[in-house]
């Protein structure tokens, strides 16, 4: 996600026009990118020292001509045509070209044989849909510094239909799954993913009960680190002996809600928070953190290529 761009231009001691890039992203990690006629000088520099340049990579003259195009054409410096621009250099993260390289074959592998980067068989149900409607993107959802491979995989049964969030490891040629769970999240800047349950079979209705998943990074994983559930009364007052707890619906909403998180009771409690209690714990729990909107693709060889073309 790009949140600042400026843009210098100038001529070199040849006479040769030259461009430079500087991207601010979500993690405050300044991209730089040097556009000339010629070819296409890349780096992630720290924001700290924009101009330490680490892991430079060049790319050929013709990919160099149309960023270059790009970029002076039509002074569009909109998201999209700066990421345009410096796509076939750099993702906004730190990874080599073997990783998005491992991505493309991954990605390629899941299509045609339908098996996971550590070789395991995804449930494949092909009354579900055609695989090109399962969905990918290659994207730092932890917040890292380094672009994962997320997978939305729905052409499945029910208990098959996930979401899987790989990374590879170039150095040492190994996968790491970060994460399985529901494909229904909501993803914030700081890594929290919140998963719905799109099956459960409770007595919820105000909202769809949901997991908390929160990074590690000493691990580089997921957690699970609490669950939220609901209960309405007009959806199950009397059901299976069941009694809507009343006593607990202090601000007659009609909904208790369970949260098994840091601080609150938990299962043990069971359903023991009111609307407004709910509504606090929602507030504390997201605070100033943003959404992030991920351009998922459908799976299919174009898009594959698209994501990871001029990284590998």
């Amino acid at each position: 996600m790009v949140s600042s761009v400026l843009v210098g231009y100038g001529m070199g001691s040849v006479g040769s026009p030259f461009w430079m890039v500087y991207i601010m992203n979500r993690n405050n990690i300044v991209l730089c990118a040097l556009l000339t006629a010629g070819a296409v000088l890349s780096a992630s520099c720290s924001s700290d020292d924009p101009g330490t340049v680490r892991g430079a990579s060049r790319t050929s003259s013709e990919e160099s001509d149309a960023a270059v195009t790009d970029m002076s054409g039509d002074e569009d410096f909109s998201d999209s045509s700066i990421a345009t621009a410096v796509s076939v250099a750099v993702s906004g993260s730190g990874n080599s070209s073997e990783v998005y390289q491992a991505y493309y074959d991954a990605l390629m592998n899941i299509r045609g044989n339908h098996t996971l980067p550590d070789g395991r068989e995804l449930d494949y149900l092909s009354g579900a849909g055609i695989v090109e409607d399962d969905q990918f993107a290659v994207y730092d959802i932890d917040g890292d510094g380094r672009d994962e491979m997320i997978l939305l995989w729905t052409t499945a049964s029910a208990s098959g239909t996930l979401m899987y969030v790989y990374e590879y490891n170039a150095e040492a040629d190994a996968w790491t799954m970060e994460i399985c769970c529901s494909p229904s999240v909501t993803v914030y800047d700081d890594g929290m993913i919140l998963a719905e349950d799109l099956y459960d079979q409770g007595y919820a209705v105000t909202i769809t009960p949901y997991t908390v998943y929160t990074y590690n990074e000493n691990t580089d994983s997921y957690i699970a680190a609490g669950a939220v559930d609901c209960w309405d009364r007009a959806a199950t007052n009397g059901m299976d002996g069941e009694v809507f707890p009343e006593e607990y619906d202090t601000d007659n909403a009609g909904v208790v809600y369970m949260i098994d998180y840091a601080g609150y009771i938990g299962y043990g409690g069971g359903y023991c928070y009111s609307q407004s209690e709910y509504d606090g714990f929602v507030a504390s729990l997201i605070g100033d953190k943003e959404e992030l909107d991920i351009d998922y693709l459908n799976l299919s060889d174009a898009n594959i290529d698209q994501a990871t073309s001029g990284r590998c």
